[in-house]
């Protein structure tokens, strides 16, 4: 009796608790917000921060990355995935906020006029000052 408990138990677990591989990079699920700060004009250097959520907890080193293969924009509009190491073993089932560790851009492009940052399910686009945001081809992103 004691056995088949145990193995009740172990399938509940295994089929109620999804366990992730360690240390894989993937989109979190969602952004929420970010901001640019432009540090230094000469050389040009940039800081993009942002925050969104994870679908459970133990998500760990959020961060923003360039995807692969770097495409130029002819917008002026730069992409960034926002990322973060899956959690590994057994995590709770609350969708958990996550910071993204600011991502420092040296001599970013001079045409640059935001950046698009992309997550599983939504992205938004954050837009240097001046840029006039009524001008930005946003598809089905969030300007902000």
């Amino acid at each position: 009796m004691k056995s088949r408990l145990a193995v009740a138990t172990a399938m509940l677990l295994t089929f109620t608790f999804p366990a992730y591989s360690a240390g894989q990079a993937t989109k979190v699920m969602s952004v929420d917000d970010a901001t640019l700060t432009i540090l230094k004009s000469s050389p040009r250097i940039l800081k993009v921060e942002a925050n969104g959520h994870a679908p459970t907890g133990g998500w760990k080193n959020g961060r923003l990355q360039r995807p692969h293969p770097i495409i130029v924009p002819g917008d002026g509009i730069y992409s960034l995935d926002f990322v973060a190491d899956k959690p590994t073993g057994i995590v709770n089932q609350m969708v958990t906020p996550i910071p993204a560790k600011p991502y420092t851009w040296n001599k970013y492009p001079a045409d640059l006029k935001g950046v698009r940052i992309s997550a599983e399910t939504n992205c938004v686009i954050v837009v240097l000052p001046g840029v006039d945001k009524s001008q930005i081809n946003a598809g089905n992103c969030k300007v902000l």
